[in-house]
């Protein structure tokens, strides 16, 4: 099939990086599905939060977890990247609902890996094969470096995450109260470089990113003033530019003019 003109723009904006680019949008209201590359296989990096957010969510509904539980965080939690945990006292008490929190909006590492912990690594795989994921999958915590030099990676597709944020945006992903609450964690979101960068003041994003040396990716659900919204994720790979190089700086832009292009797009639909 011939490309659309909104598959071209974006198209000409990835081929200005040196890297694999894929990208999946979807436009409910509309029933439009632009997608590149959708299915392909990319180290997840903290995108894979996604998901994890999602099976907290459903352990909560169905009484499995409390949000008010107490985990105490120790040294041996702690792990490298983003994140303020590390730098707090050990024997710090927080709550699943305090790890969801600085999971998602500072993505923090720690947090992240002492919610794998408490959900269960297998819990989340069942999640996702629930789900008819093919390609994304969490099968370890973050910064294990004894699986990392095996080459055991959580992995992510632009198509399979944008479907997940979807089902959450319509209320059907886990259920409309428990998908509202995770979007609303999403919305406060620290990390604004990438999709929501370009956007029009109005717009309202919850979105997730996530960076190694090697990928650089951004999913999140962008509302347009009159309530309507779409799902967009973007996925860069095999990036030779490690992070805070200057030779990366083209990265974020990039991914900031795509979410622009998309919501041009989608503003211009005028859908009811």
């Amino acid at each position: 099939m011939p490309k659309t003109k909104l598959q071209q723009e974006l198209d000409a904006i990835a081929g200005r990086l040196d890297a694999r680019v894929a990208y999946a949008l979807d436009h409910p209201a509309s029933s439009t599905r632009v997608e590149r590359n959708a299915q392909e296989s990319y180290i997840a990096a903290s995108v894979i939060k996604v998901p994890i957010l999602a099976e907290a969510f459903r352990q909560v509904a169905e009484g499995i977890m409390s949000w008010d539980e107490t985990m105490v965080v120790m040294a041996s939690d702690k792990v490298g990247g983003s994140g303020v945990l590390t730098v707090m006292h050990d024997g710090l008490q927080i709550t699943p609902m305090d790890a969801a929190v600085l999971m998602t909006v500072v993505s923090d590492n720690t947090a992240t890996n002492m919610l794998i912990g408490r959900l269960g690594v297998d819990n989340i795989s069942g999640f996702l094969r629930r789900r008819g994921c093919l390609v994304t999958r969490c099968v370890r915590k973050l910064y294990d470096w004894p699986a990392i030099k095996k080459g055991i990676h959580n992995y992510i597709s632009a198509g399979e995450i944008t479907d997940m944020l979807r089902d959450a945006a319509s209320g059907k992903l886990v259920d409309p109260a428990s998908d509202a609450a995770m979007l609303d964690i999403m919305k406060k979101q620290q990390y604004r470089d990438r999709i929501p960068c370009l956007l029009p003041k109005g717009a309202v994003t919850a979105n997730k990113t996530g960076d190694l040396d090697e990928v650089a990716h951004d999913a999140a659900v962008v509302w347009l003033p009159n309530g309507d919204w779409f799902a967009l994720t973007i996925c860069i790979g095999d990036l030779k530019t490690p992070i805070g190089s200057v030779e990366r700086a083209p990265v974020n832009p990039a991914m900031a003019e795509m979410a622009a292009a998309c919501y041009r797009y989608v503003e211009g639909l005028k859908v009811a």
